[in-house]
This record gives structure tokens, sequence and C-alpha cells, in this order.
């Protein structure tokens, strides 16, 4: 797995934020009027009708993706009620834990946010909570994408966006970069770290990147040939086994971590 060559900075203006915006975006964001023209604060394009920020005018896709709403109670359904009077808070699809997959014909999202206006009958939206994540890697394993597909991992960040054509190896837009990952794998890589532990599954994850670069040293070798010694682990895990440093042992860590919270 590697990140995506010329992908560094974000285009609101792209296809790709024009479709998220369209399919998802504009259904969460504030009502606001829009200026009769300005410079995006973000890429500089200069834009007619865009959305003031609080650095100044934003791309309307953009926005809509940060902007700050209330966020639904536990056990509450993520529907729009227009009884209801709008929620205002600090919450925004761009908040750690919100994952949304745009296909063809779908689209789901993770979120906490309370939506704006009524949503389509092609989303399904769930409540981000502990295992949300790891339920939703299962997903993906289960069923691949239909291709071309938008996979977003939003971590209080506005990444770059781009599309994946295949359905098996997803561009994993999240942070500032992307990445690209094998869906096939993380089914895999997800049970090689239930069955180790969070512990083990970070110190081989560490061992595999150590062995990429600069080879094992004598310490690292002996524990891992008393892991296989003892019959912990096997050769064809620690060719499963991410480096640490990869986007796929991010993915499976963070699902891991989130079971053995939703099992307490």
């Amino acid at each position: 797995m590697s990140s995506s060559e010329g992908v560094s900075e974000v285009r609101c203006g792209s296809p790709e934020w024009r479709l998220f915006h369209e399919r998802v975006g504009r259904y969460f964001e504030k009502s606001e009027a829009g200026d009769a023209s300005g410079t995006c604060a973000i890429c500089g394009v200069d834009l007619v009708g865009a959305v003031k920020g609080s650095s100044g005018p934003t791309c309307p896709p953009v926005r809509s993706a940060g902007s700050k709403r209330g966020k639904i109670e536990k056990g509450e359904r993520i529907v729009f009620d227009p009884a209801v009077a709008a929620r205002t808070g600090k919450s925004a699809l761009t908040n750690v834990g919100c994952v949304v997959l745009i296909e063809p014909d779908r689209c789901s999202v993770a979120t906490n946010v309370v939506p704006s206006r009524p949503l389509p009958a092609d989303m399904t939206v769930s409540p981000v909570e502990p295992g949300s994540t790891g339920r939703f890697l299962a997903e993906l394993g289960r069923r691949p994408p239909k291709a071309p597909f938008l996979l977003i991992e939003f971590d209080n960040k506005i990444p770059p966006l781009v599309l994946s054509q295949s359905p098996t190896r997803a561009a994993w837009c999240g942070g500032s970069a992307v990445a690209t990952v094998d869906l096939t794998a993380i089914p895999r890589v997800a049970a090689l770290a239930e069955r180790l532990g969070p512990k083990l599954f970070a110190t081989l994850a560490s061992l595999k990147d150590r062995l990429a670069s600069a080879g094992l040293n004598e310490a690292d070798g002996k524990v891992l040939a008393d892991l296989r010694t003892q019959g912990v682990i096997t050769p064809d895990d620690l060719d499963l086994v991410p480096g640490r440093s990869s986007r796929l042992f991010s993915i499976v860590d963070k699902a891991t971590a989130e079971a053995v919270v939703a099992q307490v």
C-alpha cells in the first residue's frame, strides 16, 4: 500500500468534491446565504456564490463538510425532523469517526451530525459509536463497492478527494493525503489483529516497518524467533501484517480498538 502520487492539496471545486456535496454534504450543511462573489480561502479559486467561513469565502462543497451543527443523542435515529428546531453545536461531517462511501447507486454515511434536510432514499446513515468503523470495514469485505466510488474517512481535516476506479483497490481519502488500500486485505488483516490482540499486532507492524527499511536488529530477531517457536505467529502472519506507518494498519488498528471498547 502506498500513498497516491500528486495528491497533496484540496481542490474544493474538483469533480470529486462536487460529487460529495451533491450526494452527501448538502444534506448536512447550515442554511447560509452565499456571497455574490469571492476568492476561496482554501484553494484560491474565484467563486460566484461562495459561502463565507471563519477565514473567508470558501467553496460550497468543502464548506458543507465543515458546517457546524448539533449532534444526535445516544440511541436517537439520524433523520430530519422539520418539527424540531435546528440544533446548534460544534459537530460536522469532518469530525473524527465520520466515514463516507459514495457509490453510483447508493451512499453510506457514518456520522453523529443532525441532517439539515430530508435524506434521500439512496443514503444509509448510521451513528458513529464504538465498533462502528469495524462494522463498516466488515461490510467492505463482504460487499466490495461498485466502481467508481468515493471513500472518505474524516479526522478533523479537509482531505483531497480521488475517485476509486477498481472495486478492490480503494483510494482511501483521509488526513491530508490519499492512500491506496487493498480492500480485499482488510477483513483478513482485521481477523489477524483480533487474534493477536492490539499490542502484539502493533509490535508485529513495527517489526514489519523495520524489516522493510534497515532490517531487524538482534533484539527484533529474537522477539520474532520466540513468537514463531511458541506458535503465536506463522510466516504467513508476518507476510499479511501491514507496516505500522501504513494506512491499512491505522484502519484496522482503530477498528480493533473500537471493538475492545464496544465489548466493555
